[in-house]
């Protein structure tokens, strides 16, 4: 029943990130966390998230924007051991604390609308943060989204773009939190799972996302994060 219950997670997860340009680990990882325990749930969501950013940073290549990769990318990676270190220090429920602050500041920066100058300094403060909170709960997403939303993109824009900054950070992120964090049978059974679920899911996100504009798609990303912040919240 665990395995079958994981499996649906990460397949409505990548529907998800389908839609939004991110959100695998947003919705996998507080409820993989009610299954395997908080630090179970990073490792297996880091596994998810970058199998499932590979895949859309190659078919949509064309779209992104290699600038803000370059910087968020290389300053996630400096942040990284920060996150780890707190992954290492806090217990189980300061980070499931952590990880619902992180969803409700997130959510209520995008429903204000806040707009952020498309400089260098906004795009490399993003990646700071979103590093040191990709090794210690696995949702460096947030801060990225947020980012690229108050820029304007276009959705597709927006989602090949995070993908690709998915990427850079989810190899190292995964080198990083699967050599310091025991796996447990839990976490290689869900990872076992992992790619067949993330294609059904995936398939049903993307048909769903040609039909949303950027109102429509902004307003999921607010879905996602209360959502998530909610489910953090019960875990905790």
């Amino acid at each position: 029943m665990t395995i079958v219950l994981a499996a649906a997670v990460i397949a409505v997860a990548s529907a998800a990130q389908a839609i939004t340009g991110f959100g695998s680990a947003l919705l996998a990882v507080p409820f993989l966390t009610i299954i395997a325990g908080p630090r179970p749930a990073v490792a297996a969501g880091l596994m998810v998230a970058v199998l499932l950013s590979i895949g859309v940073a190659v078919v949509e290549r064309r779209h992104v924007l290699w600038r803000p990769v370059l910087l968020m990318g290389a300053s996630g990676i400096v942040a990284a051991p920060a996150g780890l270190l707190l992954l290492r220090t806090l217990s189980d429920r300061d980070l499931t604390l952590l990880i619902c602050t992180v969803l409700l500041i997130s959510a209520v920066l995008l429903t204000v609308q806040i707009q952020l100058p498309p400089t260098d300094p906004t795009t490399i403060s993003a990646g700071l943060l979103s590093g040191t909170l990709l090794t210690s709960t696995g949702l460096n997403g947030p801060p990225l989204a947020v980012a690229l939303a108050a820029q304007s993109h276009p959705p597709r824009t927006s989602r090949a773009t995070l993908a690709m900054v998915f990427v850079v950070h989810g190899l190292i992120g995964n080198i990083l939190v699967l050599t310091s964090v025991q796996m447990t049978d839990s976490t290689l059974h869900i990872g076992a799972v992992a790619v067949p679920a993330m294609i059904v899911g995936w398939a049903a996100g993307d048909r769903i996302s040609r039909r949303m504009d950027r109102t429509w798609t902004r307003r999921a990303v607010i879905a996602l994060l209360v959502v998530g912040a909610v489910l953090a919240a019960v875990t905790a």
